[in-house]
């Protein structure tokens, strides 16, 4: 990678990285440039056995950056940078990048490795900590898409975090990945529930879009631990939230 900026070459592999290089987010947790901090994020990435889905997410990662980028001016004249949203800006550029390059078709990597890349770049900011309570790891596990994600979001986030000025937390790193053991994971859709919109169809006089907001209730509260996803207790729940007689 630092060889094609060196040598000028990449403008014709990776265009969408040339605002990365040189650019200075002027926040107290990042003391390289954003490119250096790239590159140190994938080499990290790599050291530590990640695979190439992750390591291309890595890669990705601060891509939305420059175009996210705000400044904030101090009372003490000091000049604070905000990229909000870049997690998001970064995830539409990674879309588009994979098609252009036809990432998918790439020899040696997975054929659904696109979307996962992709989800890593949306979600590796991650808020959690190892005391956060099961509902908010729930919820985090069914945002993500799952155990198999996750894991490699934590592989990506011990990367970005020895990339930053503080470094990595090998103990927290740990107990992050521990409490993620200890989580039930939730259904990641509706059509994970134990009960289809056929049968809420026919038990009560639902169709269409009602449909479809009765499973969305019932999708929540089976995430937030809150109703067991079992087809009776689904049912019963369905009457509740629809004031119906049995």
């Amino acid at each position: 990678l630092r060889t094609l900026v060196d040598v000028g070459a990449m403008p014709f592999v990776l265009p969408e990285f040339l605002p990365s290089i040189g650019f200075d987010a002027h926040h107290p947790n990042h003391h390289l440039l954003l490119h250096d901090h790239v590159f140190a994020v994938v080499d990290e990435a790599a050291r530590r056995g990640a695979d190439i889905v992750v390591r291309v997410a890595a890669l990705f990662h601060d891509l939305g950056k420059p175009e996210t980028y705000t400044e904030e001016r101090r009372p003490d004249g000091t000049v604070v940078g905000h990229c909000l949203g870049h997690d998001v800006r970064g995830a539409e550029m990674s879309r588009a990048i994979a098609d252009r390059l036809r990432l998918g078709a790439a020899e040696g990597f997975p054929s659904d490795g696109v979307d996962d890349a992709i989800a890593l770049v949306r979600h590796h900011l991650i808020d959690l900590t190892p005391e956060s309570s099961e509902r908010a790891w729930r919820r985090w596990l069914h945002r993500v898409g799952g155990r198999g994600r996750a894991d490699r979001l934590l592989d990506l986030w011990a990367a970005d975090r020895f990339g930053h000025r503080e470094g990595l937390d090998e103990d927290r790193l740990e107990r992050l990945r521990a409490r993620l053991r200890r989580t039930a994971v939730p259904p990641l859709g509706q059509h994970d529930l134990a009960v289809d919109g056929r049968e809420l169809a026919r038990r009560f006089d639902v169709e269409g879009r009602e449909i479809g907001r009765l499973k969305r209730a019932l999708l929540d509260k089976v995430v937030d631990g809150d109703l067991p996803n079992r087809t009776e207790d689904l049912i019963e729940a369905a009457r509740g939230l629809l004031g119906a007689d049995p």
